[in-house]
């Protein structure tokens, strides 16, 4: 009795040990850098164009960013079962409070790319402040931004990115928050 109980004990570790290094614990991660101009001049070079592997370069902007110039959000998909690589998946931009759309919807393939062991695929959006009213801000500097203007904004507040695969499955989501430099909102 003894000897079968140790034998079904090991069969059953051996069976958790496998099915843990089958499938890696996160099978999609979607990561969201900021990128300012300069930084884009210098991960893009010549041609200003960054693929998913130069913007890993960058860190994850976490649940929040302050910007006062314009922006750009990049989302990289990164597939770490490879089970979407050669498949299309869509990039679905939201903003405010209801999320609504904030572009258009754009597809892309997910595919590797040379020195990356995962397949990717990313696509951006960005914000950009209105130029106008510096003079009177710089006078009056404001410290507070109304909660209902800031979730209305298309410049700041509440964004979240989707990704859904082609039968329609929500893969990936994301949120953040846009906030402007030394402003908080109540």
């Amino acid at each position: 009795m003894g000897m079968r109980l140790f034998s079904l004990v090991m069969v059953v570790c051996l069976g958790l040990a496998v099915a843990a290094t089958a499938a890696p614990s996160h099978p999609v991660e979607l990561m969201v850098v900021a990128i300012s101009s300069s930084q884009k001049a210098e991960l893009g070079g010549d041609t200003g164009v960054c693929s998913p592997p130069q913007l890993l370069k960058l860190d994850d902007l976490g649940l929040s960013v302050e910007i006062d110039q314009r922006t750009e959000f990049h989302a990289i998909f990164i597939d770490r079962s490879g089970k979407q690589e050669g498949r299309t998946v869509s990039f679905h931009w939201l903003y405010g409070n209801p999320l609504r759309p904030l572009a258009q919807v754009v597809k892309r393939t997910v595919r590797k790319f040379a020195g990356q062991p995962h397949p990717m695929a990313g696509y951006s959006c960005w914000s950009a402040p209105a130029k106008g009213g510096k003079f009177w801000s710089a006078l009056f500097p404001s410290s507070v931004m109304k909660r209902s203007r800031w979730n209305k904004s298309r410049c700041y507040g509440p964004r979240a990115v989707r990704v859904v695969g082609e039968g329609g499955e929500v893969l990936a989501q994301r949120a953040f928050e846009i906030h402007k430099k030394g402003v908080r909102v109540y």
